[in-house]
């Protein structure tokens, strides 16, 4: 009996637990749990050894107290060999299990970090448009939300393992790949969090900016119909015409001013650029052409040139009466006479 526990002692609690990888860890744990039920199964020996014994010394002359103290020895040796082997194999049962346990919370950072980079990879094609743009944003927002509760399980679970030897050199290696991918794609969401809000803000006021010039140049365009139709010009209505001249070069600067900013936004797909930069634009511009062709004709109608002639021959007539105004005498009834004569005259000669 002695002899089995000396040989348990030495295969099972004399070797040291640096254990450096998986396989070994896992193959130690299963020796202990053997050799945990080794010993729990000699408990019916040890048993039947203390009775065997506890015979011999009742029947002894001196009493067997030679005996009974090698058998209280022997109790006690197994009982200590128990414990250890116990203790050591919850150990090794406790390290395996956190083992597994940091397997399983880095599978799940891992997991959230590729969904987290399917997620800014989604971002690069977005359409040229404020409800695109605000819905990715607010998915990536939703993937970045994500509790460091798991993070802190690994810091803590791999610290603990490192600290006690085991599986030392496995574990930094996997910490030092998952923290380097954790920290790069962080940094990389943030800035992509970042440029997906300018870019939002940027695609709203554009939207608004298109939605007041549209609204105005349909306002002017029935403006500009309306005078057409009732045979106005920009001679009769001149502070108007100076009116609708300012707002038309506005929104020519305005329409001018948002291509740049289009141009000079990052690429995006061509159906986003096509979709919404490229074709409201260019039905606001075609839009501001029709304008700017009725604001002609407003400034100078049809029959313009006919008016300008009969203008011309109007003047050119009292030009030629001019000399009726002509007065020699200073008498005021002569004057007024003269000036009767000349309000009576027919303007046209």
């Amino acid at each position: 009996m002695q002899e089995w526990m000396t040989q348990a002692e030495e295969e099972y609690l004399e070797r040291d637990f640096e254990y450096k990888s998986p396989e070994e860890l896992e193959s130690a744990v299963e020796e202990m749990k053997r050799a945990k039920e080794d010993v729990l199964q000699k408990e019916v020996r040890v048993k039947i050894l203390k009775d065997n014994i506890m015979l011999l010394a009742a029947k002894a002359p001196s009493g067997g107290q030679e005996l009974t103290s090698e058998l209280n020895v022997v109790l006690e040796n197994y009982q200590l060999l128990c414990n250890r082997i116990r203790g050591k194999c919850h150990t090794l049962e406790e390290v395996w299990s956190c083992w597994i346990e940091l397997l399983h919370y880095l599978d799940l950072e891992t997991c959230w970090l590729s969904t987290l980079e399917e997620r800014m990879k989604s971002t690069e094609a977005l359409p040229e448009k404020a409800d695109a743009v605000n819905e990715a944003l607010e998915s990536l927002e939703s993937v970045l939300r994500h509790p460091a509760d798991n993070r802190t399980q690994i810091r803590e679970l791999g610290q603990t393992l490192i600290d006690g030897g085991i599986l030392d050199d496995i574990i930094s290696e996997k910490l030092e790949a998952f923290n380097s991918r954790y920290e790069d794609l962080s940094h990389l969401a943030e800035s992509k969090q970042i440029a997906l809000e300018k870019q939002l803000q940027v695609l709203r006021e554009t939207d608004h900016m298109l939605q007041v010039l549209q609204e105005s140049l349909g306002e002017l365009d029935k403006q500009l119909t309306t005078y057409l139709t009732d045979r106005i010009d920009a001679f009769q209505v001149p502070q108007e015409a100076q009116k609708i001249q300012a707002e038309i070069s506005a929104h020519e600067l305005t329409l001018e001013e948002l291509r740049r900013n289009t141009r000079s936004q990052p690429p995006t797909s061509p159906e986003g650029r096509n979709a919404r930069g490229g074709s409201q634009m260019d039905l606001l511009q075609r839009k501001l052409r029709e304008v700017s062709t009725k604001f002609q004709l407003f400034q100078k109608p049809a029959n313009f040139e006919q008016r300008m002639l009969d203008c011309k021959r109007v003047l050119d007539c009292v030009k030629a009466e001019l000399h009726f105004l002509d007065v020699k005498d200073v008498d005021p009834d002569v004057i007024q006479s003269h000036l009767d004569k000349c309000m009576v005259r027919p303007l046209g000669g």
